[in-house]
C-alpha cells in the first residue's frame, strides 16, 4: 500500500467514523421502531432481518452519512426459486395456496402486484410516521415520499432533513435463479472472481424487489418484481479474496 493510499485512509477512519456511528444511532431504533408498527397493523409485513444496503454499507460513500438503505425482508413470501421468470432483470411472483391472504394484492391469476404491495406497505408505514410526530419520543419529525422500490423517510430538525432513510419490502428467493447466467463462469481460477466466489455468490441467492420497469414493453407492469443482486455485490466488494484486489476496486469506486 503507498503512503497517499495510507494517509487517505487515515483522513476517512478520523472523520468519519464517528459521524457514521452516531447517524447509526439516531437512524436504526426508528427503523425497527416504525418496522414493529407496521407489523401490528398488518402482519403479513413481519419482516426477517432487517438488512443494511447501500454506499454506507459497502463502505462506498465518503460523505457524510444522510442516507441510508434498508431491505425488509417479507417473512410469509420467502421462497427456494423462482417460480415466474419473465426475463434476466425481472420476474413474476405467483402465490402459493398457503399465502392466500395476500390475494387481495394480486391480479387474477395470483400473481403479486409489486405495486399494491409497495402501495399498502407505504400506506402503513405513514401512519407509524404519523404516530411518532404525534407522540414526540424521538428528536426528530418525519415525513415520507414513496418512490418505487422505496417508501422514504426524512428525518427533520429544525426544518432541516439530516437523514434520508430508505424502506424497501423484498421478497428473499434462496436458490440463484435457473434463467440468469454469469458471464464470469468461464475465467481460469487465477483471475477474480474465481469459481470459490462465484459460488458463494449463488449461494446468497437474489432478491425481488418492487421496482417497476420503465421504457419497456412489458404486460402488466405493475406485477413485475425486479431481481436485486445485494448479497452478491456485498461479497465482491467486501468478502470476497484476495484483500489485494479490493484494496483497488473499493477507493476507485469511492471517487
Amino acid at each position: 500500500m503507498d503512503d497517499t493510499t495510507k494517509e487517505l485512509r487515515k483522513y476517512i477512519e478520523k472523520h468519519k467514523v464517528s459521524k457514521l456511528e452516531n447517524a447509526k444511532h439516531d437512524v436504526i431504533p426508528v427503523v425497527k421502531d416504525i418496522v414493529l408498527r407496521v407489523e401490528r397493523k398488518d402482519s403479513r409485513f413481519k419482516i426477517g432481518e432487517i438488512e443494511y444496503t447501500g454506499s454506507i454499507y459497502q463502505k462506498l460513500k465518503i460523505d457524510d452519512p444522510d442516507e441510508f438503505d434498508f431491505d425488509l425482508p417479507l417473512n410469509e413470501l420467502e421462497v427456494n426459486q423462482v417460480n415466474s421468470h419473465l426475463s434476466q432483470e425481472y420476474a413474476y411472483y405467483k402465490l402459493q395456496p398457503q399465502q392466500a391472504g395476500w390475494r387481495n394484492l394480486a391480479d387474477g391469476n395470483g400473481k403479486l402486484s409489486s405495486e399494491r404491495v409497495v402501495q399498502t406497505f407505504a400506506n402503513y408505514v405513514r401512519m407509524a410516521v404519523d404516530e411518532l410526530n404525534r407522540d414526540q419520543q424521538y428528536a426528530f419529525l418525519f415525513d415520507i415520499k414513496t418512490d418505487h422500490p422505496a417508501v422514504t423517510i426524512r428525518f427533520k430538525r429544525d426544518d432541516k432533513v439530516l437523514y434520508n432513510v430508505d424502506l424497501v419490502p423484498v421478497i428473499k428467493v434462496k436458490s440463484w435463479p435457473d434463467n440468469l447466467t454469469l458471464g464470469w463462469e468461464s475465467r481460469s481460477k487465477n483471475e477474480w472472481p474465481n469459481a470459490d466466489i462465484i459460488n458463494e455468490i449463488k449461494k446468497r441467492g437474489v432478491s425481488l424487489v418492487p421496482k417497476l420497469p420503465k421504457g419497456v414493453a412489458i404486460l402488466q407492469r405493475d406485477i413485475a418484481w425486479r431481481y436485486s443482486f445485494n448479497n452478491g455485490e456485498k461479497v465482491l466488494l467486501l468478502d470476497s479474496v484476495p484483500a489485494i484486489a479490493n484494496n483497488c476496486r473499493r477507493p476507485v469506486l469511492r471517487i
